[in-house]
């Protein structure tokens, strides 16, 4: 009866865990705006659960973190101007024991990054983001989000008012 009652916590515990895993605290989303006329600004957005975060993109070397990363893929017409910029409100991390300083954003955080576009016709922008979660009791392994834009953008005309 013992082993029974061990047998079955341990195995609730294993699915409450894995289920813990298993969840994603971070959704994404993603929007082009135009700046100009060649030029366009690509804001990826992620919102994070509460009590998670992910780790910005610069760290000092001595980090243990895994840092948010975007890696883009595009035709010669696309120029990327500048690297992404992130806009949202860092935190610094202090991991006392290992004197190791972290950065790591809550809530939401934007990453901007600046596009040109000096083609003719409509290319294909793909951008894949890989980041860690993590809360007070553990990190989740580093996912990837994936996804894509076309440029340039295409308005849709208005019908005018008569």
């Amino acid at each position: 009866m013992k082993a029974s009652f061990i047998f079955l916590a341990a195995l609730f515990i294993s699915f409450t865990v894995c289920s813990q895993i298993v969840q994603d605290p971070v959704k994404w989303s993603y929007k082009v705006i135009k700046n100009r006329n060649d030029e366009y600004k690509l804001i990826v957005r992620a919102k994070i659960l509460k009590d998670w975060h992910i780790y910005a993109q610069q760290q000092p070397k001595d980090a243990l973190s895994t840092p948010t990363k975007l890696e883009f893929s595009f035709p010669k017409s696309i120029h990327l101007l500048g690297k992404p910029i992130e806009k949202g409100n860092k935190e610094k991390q202090l991991v006392e024991v290992l004197d190791i300083t972290q950065y790591y954003y809550k809530d939401q955080v934007d990453f901007v990054q600046n596009i040109a576009f000096t083609g003719k016709g409509t290319v294909k922008v793909s951008c894949k983001i890989s980041y860690m979660a993590c809360n007070e009791q553990m990190c989740l392994p580093v996912k990837d989000f994936n996804f894509w834009v076309y440029l340039p953008i295409q308005v849709p005309k208005r019908e005018s008012f008569q």
